[in-house]
C-alpha cells in the first residue's frame, strides 16, 4: 500500500513537472513573440496619427504580453509548489521567491494597463 502511494505520489510530481516546464515555455515564447510584434518604441516627435497608424499592432502586443502575464504567474505558482515538496528548509526561500516574482508580474501587468490605456486616449484625441 505505501508502495503505490509513493508510486502515485512520483507520478503526480512528474505530471506537474511538465505542466510547469511547458508552461514556462510558453510564457518565454509569449514574451519574445509580444517584443517582437511591438517593434520599435515612437520618437517622442511622432505625432498621434502616427501611433493610431499602428495601433493594431500595439494592441496585439499587449494582448500578447497580457496573456504571457497569465502564463508567467501559473508558471511561478507551480514551480513554487515543485520547490515546497523538496523539504522544509526550502519553504522560506520558495515563498521568497514566488511574492518577487508574482510582485514583477503584477507590476508589468500594470504597465501594460498603462500602455493600452494610453493607446486608447490616442485614437480618441487624434
Amino acid at each position: 500500500m505505501d508502495i503505490a502511494m509513493r508510486s502515485r505520489d512520483s507520478q503526480s510530481m512528474l505530471s506537474i513537472r511538465r505542466v510547469v516546464g511547458w508552461t514556462g515555455i510558453a510564457a518565454t515564447v509569449g514574451l519574445v513573440i509580444g517584443a517582437l510584434s511591438f517593434g520599435s518604441a515612437p520618437a517622442s516627435d511622432e505625432s498621434a496619427a502616427d501611433t493610431v497608424a499602428h495601433r493594431g499592432r500595439l494592441l496585439a502586443a499587449m494582448t500578447v504580453l497580457g496573456f504571457t502575464v497569465e502564463l508567467t504567474l501559473a508558471f511561478l505558482v507551480g514551480l513554487w509548489v515543485l520547490v515546497r515538496s523538496g523539504g522544509s528548509a526550502t519553504e522560506l526561500w520558495s515563498s521568497i521567491a514566488v511574492t518577487t516574482g508574482v510582485g514583477a508580474v503584477v507590476l508589468g501587468g500594470a504597465s501594460l494597463s498603462v500602455v493600452s490605456a494610453a493607446l486608447a486616449d490616442v485614437r480618441r484625441t487624434a
